[in-house]
């Protein structure tokens, strides 16, 4: 048993009122949660995620929840792949840490300015 001496649950409001934390996981695992910006659905994405530098093999599938996606996966880097309407962009670098639940919020690329 591993024990949190401090967990400290702020209001975030990219959380929209709805904090998330994953626990019970699996030995050196952690899990990402990804939500849209405001105003986009979560079922009108495509969303994959890759072990960091790799880009080839998905390195899990997300539960869909209210409004959010979560990966539960090994603690490291990844990079993510978000599509929306035949465009696409990549969201690099995101940190799964150990134990926790990181939380990411991603735009649709059809929102992104160049």
């Amino acid at each position: 048993i591993r024990w949190s001496e401090r967990l400290l649950v702020l209001d975030y409001p990219d959380e929209g009122g709805q904090h998330l934390e994953v626990t019970n996981f699996k030995s050196g695992f952690g899990a990402l949660q990804l939500r849209p910006q405001p105003g986009v659905d979560v079922g009108q994405l495509s969303v994959a995620v890759f072990a960091g530098g790799d880009r080839v093999v998905e390195a899990g599938k997300p539960r869909t929840g209210d409004g959010y996606l979560l990966f539960v996966l090994p603690a490291g880097k990844y990079d993510v792949l978000v599509a929306q309407g035949g465009q696409s962009v990549w969201v690099a670098d995101i940190d799964v840490p150990l134990d926790r639940t990181r939380l990411k919020q991603i735009a649709a690329p059809a929102s992104r300015r160049p």
